[in-house]
């Protein structure tokens, strides 16, 4: 945000907080359409934000669930907002959401009216109204959009709206509260997250690994920070299950201190806060930029990692058998640092997400074998910068997205699927399974499509490569082998 606009903040944010002394917390902001009325006891509020979160129970995972999120009578969705014009980081709760499902999407630019707004919270009553301003972004800039009608499509998947190439910076904000501080200091955070006294397992290493340096990570250079991180002290106390302060007040009250030298969008905010009784590790949030860390974890590179990849509107990975967390060829199923905070694997994304992030569209290929079989040459994922003009990295058919998994590399360290051809479907918005494919024949993978895995072999340069046809037996198309 620009320093105008931090300084027209603070400027309201103190004189609202005076205002309240003299009327006794009872205030609001009328900005035309939008009113924010910060009254526990007047449930009468109006207000606009956009939707950044929404997961379902059955989608939850342990940071979700245990994020000090209480109120909520709708058993089946989790939901935050990003709101206008404060930038206030909401849950939204209260009876009867479940029947807003289909409009209450990521993305929607929502006005709710008639409804109570703390620091935190935005809750309902039976009163209450919703409004979409406007609905979910158009997803078709750079994947290309999947058609329903078709038996072997599937669902869109959402190109990320938030820039993964170039330089884009991350700030840690080191977050002190009125009875607790976070057990590393800010040199040490610095070097775990950015390695800047020598620390080489980073996730900011990662991505530059990853994307064959089209990403790169840096520190921020705003007023106050030294080496990326930033210190703020805040007037309430450490989230207990005994008090009623969740981490989203902490992380709206650090907010607000952030220098006016923090450009947003294009920072990264990263917010350690000291450790808590609420049970949570970390949290991302889906295509924004801020992540929430439950003290050391802070200065895990895997956290870390996934954090970031959920900024960026990257979702979890499940295995073929829906497992939470099951795919364990991706990053973003990586759990070790729940044992070890320092665990840090040489190894990248599955085929959905590299195709999401876009690092590997020079040797990406989106098959159609609506009328006619496919051959083609897939390099090793790891081989990217070898792979030569008509040879590609990953193969898109329909929603499934194929790579090969070679352990070499920049995925040397791969848990799953490794030394193989792989095949992750996209299948649900948050879902993302895998299984891999038989390397010494013919895999019919949906609808009669069928991969065949002509051969396999090594360059004298020491590229690794398959020549695949992809084909429908059923539409009367032949192999290429």
């Amino acid at each position: 945000k620009s320093s105008e606009h931090y300084l027209y903040t603070m400027m309201r944010y103190l004189f609202l907080t005076l205002l309240s002394a003299a009327f006794i917390g009872q205030f609001f902001i009328d900005s035309g359409v939008k009113r924010i009325l910060f009254d526990d006891s007047n449930p009468g509020s109006i207000i606009e934000c956009t939707i950044i979160e929404v997961v379902g129970q059955s989608q939850r995972n342990e940071e979700v669930d245990k994020y000090n999120y209480t109120g909520n009578n709708n058993k089946d969705t989790f939901l935050a907002c990003i709101s206008d014009p404060d930038d206030f980081v909401r849950t939204i709760s209260g009876p009867n959401l479940e029947k807003h499902n289909s409009t209450l999407v990521r993305g929607a630019r929502v006005r709710f009216a008639d409804v109570l707004v703390t620091m935190s919270k935005i809750i309902f009553s039976e009163g209450s109204k919703i409004e979409i301003v406007k609905q979910e972004p158009d997803s078709s800039s750079r994947l290309a959009s999947i058609s329903s009608s078709s038996s072997r499509r599937g669902r869109r998947l959402q190109s990320l709206e938030i820039e993964t190439t170039g330089t884009r910076r991350i700030l840690v904000i080191r977050v002190t509260t009125s009875d607790g501080a976070v057990s590393y200091d800010s040199a040490t955070i610095s070097d775990k997250v950015f390695g800047t006294n020598g620390n080489t397992n980073t996730p900011t290493a990662l991505y530059q690994d990853c994307s064959f340096g089209q990403l790169d990570f840096q520190p921020s250079t705003a007023d106050g920070a030294v080496n990326g991180v930033i210190e703020v002290t805040v007037d309430l106390p450490t989230p207990k299950s005994s008090n009623n302060v969740s981490n989203f007040d902490i992380m709206n009250e650090a907010w607000l201190q952030l220098p006016g030298t923090v450009s947003y969008p294009d920072h990264h905010l990263l917010f350690a806060l000291p450790k808590s009784t609420v049970n949570y590790k970390y949290f991302g949030f889906y295509s924004a930029l801020r992540s929430i860390f439950n003290d050391e974890y802070i200065t895990s590179p895997i956290a870390v990692a996934q954090a970031l990849a959920l900024n960026f509107g990257v979702h979890r990975s499940l295995s073929s058998s829906y497992e939470p967390f099951g795919d364990l060829s991706d990053y973003m199923s990586l759990q070790d640092y729940e044992t070890d905070l320092n665990a840090y694997h040489k190894m990248c994304f599955n085929a959905v997400k590299n195709y999401q992030f876009g690092w590997y569209s020079a040797r990406s290929i989106d098959v159609d074998i609506t009328t006619q079989s496919w051959t083609g040459t897939l390099v090793a994922t790891a081989d990217y910068d070898q792979a030569a003009a008509g040879e590609y990295v990953l193969i898109k058919l329909g929603f499934f997205y194929i790579q090969y998994n070679k352990k070499k590399g920049i995925i040397a360290e791969i848990q799953e699927h490794g030394d193989t051809i792989a095949a992750y479907v996209y299948s649900e918005p948050i879902s993302i399974s895998a299984f891999q494919l038989n390397n010494a024949g013919t895999d019919a993978i949906a609808s009669g499509d069928t991969i065949e895995i002509c051969s396999m072999s090594t360059t004298p340069a020491g590229v690794d490569f398959a020549v695949v046809s992809i084909h429908n037996f059923a539409n009367g198309q032949v192999s290429l082998c």
